[in-house]
């Protein structure tokens, strides 16, 4: 099966002015904290109070927002469908110059979020929403799907307020992405299905998700996919991908294990 070179960035002069450029679009102006070599944070108290902590040479960073200092936040003014929802985020991707194409073709996925107890969980239907999530994954890489660390979560994410004023929408926005070179690649041999399922009974997958308190699961579906980590990786490798009841995905690594250090 193919593996995929993905270039990781190295630190260079540059790195934090442009890390800092990203920030200002985001009305981050003060003077950052320097948090290790390559991480910093940018704070702010307008409209409410925020922080955006970038690492300067992949360029992921988080961004959020205290929406639970701003009680106006538990009273939607906009309502927005998941077309609209997705055009707001991949919006704001394209200002900052984020929006690679592979993420603009790939897959997106919009959930209802609702505020409870200072915390945002799950809401039933935008009715009930204060908050819509929108996910935004990578498109196939060689014609084959690419699985996320989390089921329910893109690499790219933001959480969207259902707010009108376009200084209070974005609450949360989580950017992790990493290049694939899809010119440089070479193939290797895998381990077969049934030792990869021997794996899985033995514990020595990851478990991407699985129903609270389940004693058991039902695998149904078995598939070669590639695994897009949060973190930077030299290789987009494949894994096999078992999916199952109740609410089962776990990942194997497919690759020989002589071929891997």
């Amino acid at each position: 099966f193919k593996v995929f070179f993905m270039p990781i960035k190295k630190a260079s002069l540059l790195a934090y002015d442009a890390a800092k450029a990203v920030a200002n679009r985001l009305d981050f102006i003060q003077e950052p904290t320097k948090l290790s070599e390559t991480e910093y944070r940018w704070d702010s108290t307008d409209p409410i109070a925020s922080s955006l902590t970038t690492n300067i040479i992949t360029g992921a960073f988080l961004l959020d927002r205290r929406w639970q200092d701003d009680p106006a936040y538990l009273t939607p003014t906009v309502y927005y469908n998941e077309v609209q929802a997705v055009d707001r985020m991949t919006n704001l991707l394209s200002r900052l110059d984020l929006l690679p194409d592979d993420i603009q073709e790939g897959k997106t996925t919009v959930q209802n979020l609702k505020a409870e107890n200072d915390q945002i969980v799950s809401a039933v239907s935008l009715s009930q929403a204060h908050f819509v999530r929108v996910n935004l994954y990578r498109a196939p890489v060689d014609n084959v799907e690419v699985v996320s660390p989390r089921t329910d979560r893109g690499l790219i994410t933001g959480v969207l307020a259902l707010q009108r004023e376009d200084d209070k929408q974005f609450v949360n926005l989580d950017y992790n992405y990493y290049p694939v070179d899809p010119e440089r690649f070479a193939s290797y041999p895998l381990i077969g299905i049934a030792e990869a399922w021997q794996r899985v009974q033995k514990g020595q997958a990851y478990m991407a998700s699985v129903k609270a308190n389940a004693t058991a699961v039902t695998v149904r579906d078995i598939a070669l996919l590639y695994y897009d980590s949060e973190t930077p990786q030299q290789f987009l490798q494949p894994v096999y991908v078992f999916r199952g009841d109740p609410d089962f995905t776990a990942y194997v690594p497919a690759l020989a294990d002589a071929w891997v250090e």
